[in-house]
């Protein structure tokens, strides 16, 4: 973790990608996750989320979301947009949902301050921030049997090696493989 005298509530990523390591299409469309999404099960989705108290999101993100044809995703939990611009009020912009404009590390220490014990970053921007300034505690990374050969990395050149160790894994019928990751001390040499 970064150094600081200030306290983060727990970090943690959770998110779906390509076999070749893309979390969107070219365009930002999530349509390659469609068909695991469509096969009845949340991957455990739900249960992590019971324990998130507060998601942190970048704008990208946000509007992804509110294009689906679905209701607010989060509406018992606070929502932190980042972004420099002001969130469109078509269709009006949940009460739980607000924006912030600065780095990472102050706003969850805000949110710890709150009482946020438990952030889920989502977006490939603002993940890679999170774990470009070693924030992210864990990682849950959905692999789908899809090789798109372009699209929107989740990892770049931005984020700094670092160690993770492997606390669980699963597979389900539709090809899809769960990993799930902590931040690890360094490797011991063998």
């Amino acid at each position: 973790m970064s150094e600081s005298s200030a306290a983060v509530p727990r970090v943690s990523a959770y998110l779906g990608l390509s076999l070749d390591g893309f979390i969107a299409e070219a365009d930002g469309g999530l349509g390659f996750l469609a068909p695991y999404q469509e096969a009845g099960t949340d991957y455990g989705y739900a249960a992590f989320m019971s324990t998130v108290d507060a998601v942190v999101m970048g704008r990208a993100t946000f509007d992804v979301l509110r294009g689906f044809d679905v209701p607010w995703p989060f509406a018992e939990r606070p929502v932190v947009v980042l972004t420099h611009r002001p969130l469109p009020g078509t269709p009006p912009v949940p009460s739980t949902v607000s924006t912030h404009a600065g780095s990472l590390r102050p706003l969850l220490e805000s949110l710890a301050t709150s009482g946020a014990a438990h952030v889920y970053v989502d977006g490939g921007q603002v993940v890679r921030q999170a774990l470009r300034d070693q924030l992210v505690d864990s990682l849950t990374l959905s692999v789908v049997p899809e090789l798109l050969g372009q699209g929107r990395p989740l990892f770049g050149a931005e984020v700094p090696r670092s160690h993770w160790r492997l606390v669980g894994s699963e597979s389900w019928g539709s090809g899809l493989v769960q990993l799930r990751y902590e931040r690890g001390d360094e490797p011991q040499s063998l």
